[in-house]
């Protein structure tokens, strides 16, 4: 009888290991992502966000290396090798390359450089937490469990905690008492990112989360519309219509020439708008600040330095409050003092800035056009593109908030957490056949 019973126990102790596998994937997964989001400081502050760098902190860097070491750790134990094996990619290598080559150009080598790795480390926690889970109804629990963790203590704090979630009337931003910003920093991260959140819940609505998705939905519109940004609110159909194009067209490729021609029309009435007089005036006619808030101001001082320094640019995070910028002169008719701000909130100029014209551009071409042809080119099956259509979704929000804010390769900033899991994510869904659940294979 023993003989017997031997092989059966042996099968039941391999199929509990295996499951136990699963969901200590799942459960690294759920914790690397909502850390990434929630960060090592949440609550933490400030008035002084819009004006101060945040300098090397010591608990971040400790954090996201141990946070790197697991992800690692995970995707060499017990994640399955072909979902590693279908998000690495040599384009990340190229993007290191050009960090690395705009770290030689920067009047502090040293800081760029650790700036860059704190940078990968995030990417390749993020790898992590695609790759941790099993399969797509794993992957929507991970994402699905951290979201809503991050939306709770983000509404704990409206409710609780106002004078860290809420903006308050005093300091240099008094102007923006009462919005909420949650556990983030401000209220300018806290609404691309939980606007990034709304097309996750739509994701887990299609794919037979319903009640899940509605709630992520309804809770993250309600957060976003508090956060008093018009503009956020505005780009979010934006982003939804240019999936939805290709719904209705039946072809794959209609979103990404529609998302390319959107950045490209977003770039002439935003930046544009500080190179020419007409494009201003004709802008200034629908809004009521076409200036955005004194950006203007901002990009047309940025493009002034690439045009001086094209090729190299100035070192990767080595432009805003540096010498350069903070001993400049300021016009008495500026609408915004550049000397003191921390970035020049438009992600493309401040590449150009700190990497030079032709190395920004490569990055600009793997980082934001290449994943929308993955996007074209996603597996003909139905988990794939529902999830492709989630990160198209992601990606195309980000890139025309990029226009107005930067958050590339900010290390931890939990917008340029989004955009990389849904790069990453693109990247997936056109090389690996994903599985519904743990036990069908294709």
């Amino acid at each position: 009888m023993s003989d017997i019973s031997a092989p059966h126990s042996g099968y039941f102790a391999a199929a509990q290991q295996a499951r136990l596998q699963v969901a200590l994937a799942s459960l690294i997964a759920t914790g690397l992502f909502a850390t990434l989001l929630i960060s090592f400081e949440p609550f933490a502050s400030n008035e002084r966000f819009a004006v101060e760098p945040a300098g090397p902190n010591p608990v971040n860097q400790i954090g996201f290396s141990i946070l790197c070491l697991i992800a690692i750790g995970g995707m060499a134990t017990v994640a399955l090798r072909k979902h590693v094996a279908a998000i690495a990619d040599t384009g990340w290598v190229v993007i290191a390359a050009c960090l690395l080559f705009s770290a030689s150009n920067a009047s502090d080598p040293a800081g760029a450089l650790r700036s860059i790795a704190f940078t990968l480390f995030v990417v390749i926690t993020c790898a992590g937490v695609l790759a941790l889970p099993h399969s797509v109804s794993r992957l929507s629990t991970v994402l699905a469990s951290a979201i809503l963790l991050v939306l709770a203590l983000s509404y704990f704090g409206i409710l609780f905690l106002p004078e860290l979630a809420i903006h308050g009337p005093g300091g240099a931003e008094a102007q923006h008492e009462g919005l909420w910003r949650g556990l983030f920093p401000h209220k300018n991260v806290a609404g691309p990112v939980v606007a990034t959140f709304l097309f996750v819940g739509i994701y887990l609505m299609r794919a037979g989360n319903r009640w899940t998705g509605i709630l992520i939905i309804l809770l993250s519109a309600l957060f976003v519309i508090q956060t008093g940004s018009r503009t956020t609110n505005g780009m979010i159909p934006l982003a939804i219509g240019t999936v939805l194009l290709g719904r209705l067209t039946a072809t794959r490729w209609i979103p990404p020439l529609a998302a390319i021609a959107l950045v490209g029309v977003a770039a002439l009435f935003t930046v544009g708008a500080s190179l020419s007089a007409a494009i201003f005036e004709m802008i200034a006619d629908y809004i009521s600040d076409p200036t955005y808030t004194g950006r203007t101001t901002l990009w047309a001082y940025g493009l002034e330095y690439i045009a001086q320094q094209p090729w190299a640019g100035y070192g990767f995070d080595n432009f805003w409050l540096k010498p350069i910028v903070t001993d400049s002169f300021l016009p008495i008719d500026a609408e915004w003092d550049y000397r003191d701000i921390v970035n020049g909130h438009n992600n493309y100029i401040d590449l150009a800035l700190f990497m030079g014209v032709p190395a920004a551009a490569i990055v600009i071409l793997l980082l934001c056009v290449r994943p929308m042809f993955d996007y074209a080119r996603c597996r003909p099956f139905s988990e794939n593109r529902r999830l492709a259509d989630c990160f198209m979704m992601i990606l195309v929000f980000v890139l025309l908030n990029s226009m107005l804010e930067s958050s590339w390769f900010r290390r931890a900033d939990p917008t340029w957490v989004m955009m990389i899991i849904a790069v990453l994510g693109l990247r997936m869904t056109s090389r690996l056949n994903l599985r519904p659940d743990d036990n069908q294979t294709r």
